[in-house]
């Protein structure tokens, strides 16, 4: 997969292999995830319970729009997957616009979080170069779909902070 970045802050990413399409489709359902330990991860409480009443105003004043960003994020991607077409050569292209880079990056980084908690991924399987160290091919692909999305994710910091 070749991944360029326009001067207007679009992305084109090109000759998109089939396993790396499936991972890029999976990704928003993956993200839209409410499994209790990824809304845990992702929804943290902002004084881990030591003050009640700011944990309380920040579930009230900035979860729910977190929660709308966030389905707005993963709501672009969907279409923008949906453009994923074959070339004339039979590759696969994808074209994402400048302004639908922020909406990835949310995406990415909340899919990330997701299969993390889900997981229970630790430092050591992230550290792992033979997938997970206890064998299970389910996890080992978990693993993987954390380096693929955080792979991604670095691309689009970079050519944020280049632009």
């Amino acid at each position: 997969m070749n991944i360029m970045f326009a001067v207007d802050g679009s992305v084109r990413m090109e000759d998109i292999d089939e396993f790396a399409a499936m991972l890029l489709r999976e990704m928003p359902g993956i993200a839209s995830s409410s499994d209790e330990r990824a809304e845990a991860r992702i929804y943290q409480s902002p004084t881990d319970g030591r003050d009640e009443q700011a944990d309380s105003e920040w579930k009230d004043a900035v979860e729910p729009e977190l929660r709308e960003l966030f389905s707005s994020a993963i709501d672009m991607v969907v279409d923008d997957l949906a453009t994923m077409k074959p070339d004339e050569h039979g590759e696969l292209n994808l074209s994402i616009s400048a302004s639908h880079v922020d909406p990835w990056m949310h995406t990415l980084n909340r899919a990330r979080l997701v299969l993390g908690a889900e997981w229970d991924i630790s430092e050591t399987d992230m550290r792992s170069s033979y997938g997970s160290p206890t064998g299970d091919p389910d996890r080992t692909l978990a693993v993987l779909k954390i380096d693929f999305y955080g792979m991604l994710l670095e691309f689009f910091v970079r050519m944020k902070w280049k632009n």
